[in-house]
């Protein structure tokens, strides 16, 4: 009989964990399923901003930014926003979301933020820039995901962004809360996966109960064309109430008790 053992603790070298956080951005079926994990983000900002009491009951916002220019896809939020601190650490906590075991918020595995190496080619660099501001803060806290070939590389701005900064390089300033935009998307997937009837359909599918019940009383759900046009999401009609709410003309034939019609 063995008479004693010692617990071991579990380690990773570097190109271990290399490899599984390229294991983790490839995870995803398709590219938008990837991309969607920005936008369960931003939900879950913007729900929690409203039970504290930061956002009014109607006043929650998750706009989703296309630009063909660049093959950009942006999600934009106006809730609570990150501290620069939390966000340098995101690097170090994943797999380790302060979501976890919180059965009502969506993202709770800490991966979600590499799920943009989904959206890369063989041949060039994706890039995922996060940025946000907290009310009461002149400037954006900055961290940059970039994959390049087998590797992703986080790097944080130590003085952060100001807001003409922002302005100019990431499609406009806002009042607080958190922008995460891919950048660099292949531009056969994004002609693929990201057209905008395309974006707006995955998200009326994969959102519809959201739409349908209380939440989609208290965030509005906006789909934008970088420097075109925006317009809001609602729930789609279903094929059932269609049916019911058309007049459909239709004979009646009843059958009597001695066959006759």
């Amino acid at each position: 009989m063995v008479s004693k053992m010692r617990t071991l603790d579990w380690g990773m070298t570097q190109a271990g964990i290399n490899a599984a956080v390229l294991e983790y951005s490839e995870m995803y079926s398709t590219p938008f399923l990837g991309a969607k994990e920005y936008i369960t983000n931003a939900l879950d900002a913007v729900d929690a901003a409203i039970k504290k009491g930061q956002l009014g009951p109607r006043s929650g916002r998750i706009s989703v930014t296309l630009d063909s220019q660049t093959q950009s896809f942006s999600v934009t939020d106006n809730g609570e926003g990150m501290a620069p601190e939390f966000m340098e650490d995101l690097p170090q906590k994943i797999n380790d979301s302060i979501k976890r075991g919180h059965v009502t918020l969506r993202g709770e595995k800490a991966i979600g933020l590499l799920a943009f190496g989904r959206c890369g080619g063989n041949n060039k660099p994706v890039y995922l820039h996060l940025i946000s501001r907290q009310k009461g803060d002149k400037n954006f806290a900055y961290l940059r995901y970039s994959k390049d070939g087998r590797i992703i590389v986080p790097e944080i701005a130590e003085d952060g962004l100001t807001e003409g900064e922002v302005d100019e390089n990431f499609f406009g300033t806002f009042l607080h809360g958190t922008r995460a935009i891919i950048g660099g998307i292949d531009p056969h997937i994004f002609r693929d996966q990201f057209t905008t009837s395309g974006v707006r359909r995955e998200m009326q599918d994969v959102y519809f109960p959201l739409f349908v019940n209380d939440i989609g009383s208290r965030v509005s759900f906006w789909l934008d064309q970088y420097g075109k046009k925006s317009e809001i999401l609602e729930a789609p009609e279903m094929v059932g109430e269609n049916l019911l709410n058309k007049k459909l003309p239709f004979k009646m034939r009843i059958k009597t008790p001695d066959g006759k019609r």
